[in-house]
């Protein structure tokens, strides 16, 4: 409960450092989509359906280059800013949840360079 707590908090702060002008997800409705997979990022384990469902509508909703690398610049802002929050584990919801992410999920991408 706690680690949510400061998840949320944490994104509260950043967001608006990362809201852009195109198509993008805010930063802020991407944590709250993400908030089913919280338990499943930090443990592993079973991905959530709830997670699934909306991992989905958060990742594939970046339609452009800019707005893609502003997903991927959240992903990596919210998971290096979170307690016991793994970037693998985010990495591994797509393929568990039978889609593939538009881009690499990792912390050893350069975001500006997503395609």
């Amino acid at each position: 409960m706690t680690k949510d707590i400061s998840f949320l908090l944490i994104l509260m702060v950043i967001t608006p450092l990362l809201i852009t002008q195109s198509r993008a997800l805010p930063c802020t409705e991407i944590m709250t989509g993400l908030t089913p997979c919280i338990t499943y990022i930090i443990n592993g384990g079973i991905v959530p359906i709830k997670c699934c469902i909306n991992a989905k509508k958060v990742l594939l909703a970046p339609n452009t280059k800019a707005t893609r690398q502003q997903t991927c610049i959240c992903l990596q802002s919210i998971v290096s800013s979170s307690r016991g929050m793994t970037i693998a584990n985010v990495a591994q919801i797509p393929p568990k949840c039978g889609f593939k992410a538009p881009f690499k999920i990792s912390m050893h991408i350069d975001c500006k360079k997503v395609e």
